[in-house]
């Protein structure tokens, strides 16, 4: 993970989705350029909640479920402003104000009425503006990190288009290519 950490610090565009996620959600450390300098230790400003929301009955085995996209944002261009994405429940985020040479933008939340489109879930009400879907900065690179699956069995051609839009994001300002 330091290098993969150290691949993004300086450019690199990360796209995760699913359980995979959890990778980049703990403390993550870059090493110096000079072995002699102490490495860098860092959390990104997003956590999953899916097990707290879990202990209060959430169960999603498997269901459709509505989104609002943010407008205007690479990751969306060419969406609508709503749409469904297959979800299993996990993860789901939780976003903080990121720190120093960090940013964040909330891609995709559950709206607050009507999130189950199809499937079975129970306690779904608990994902009511919650976020699914996050971009975040670290230094020069990128991470998008999707709770739900963009590309399930095909059959959802709608969130095909934010997987391609998030391999092709446009670098960071200032960085070459």
């Amino acid at each position: 993970m330091k290098k993969i950490a150290a691949w993004i610090d300086q450019g690199g565009i990360v796209v995760s989705w699913g359980r995979s996620t959890a990778l980049f959600l703990d403390k993550l450390e870059i090493m110096p350029a000079d072995e002699k300098d102490k490495p860098e230790v860092f959390r990104l400003p997003a956590r999953d909640i899916s097990e707290e929301l879990t202990k209060k009955g959430l169960f999603i085995p498997g269901a459709f479920l509505a989104v609002d996209l943010l407008p205007d944002h690479p990751l969306t261009w060419g969406m609508p402003t709503h749409s469904g994405v297959f979800s299993r429940g996990t993860p789901i985020f939780e976003t903080s104000i990121p720190m120093f040479d960090m940013d964040r933008r909330v891609i995709a939340t559950h709206p607050v009425n009507d999130v189950l489109i199809s499937g079975y879930a129970e306690k779904e009400d608990l994902l009511k503006n919650k976020p699914v879907m996050v971009w975040l900065q670290k230094n020069h690179g990128q991470l998008v990190l999707m709770g739900f699956s963009p590309q399930f069995r095909a059959s959802t051609p709608a969130t095909a288009k934010l997987l391609f839009n998030a391999l092709l994001l446009p670098k960071i300002d200032g960085m070459d290519s």
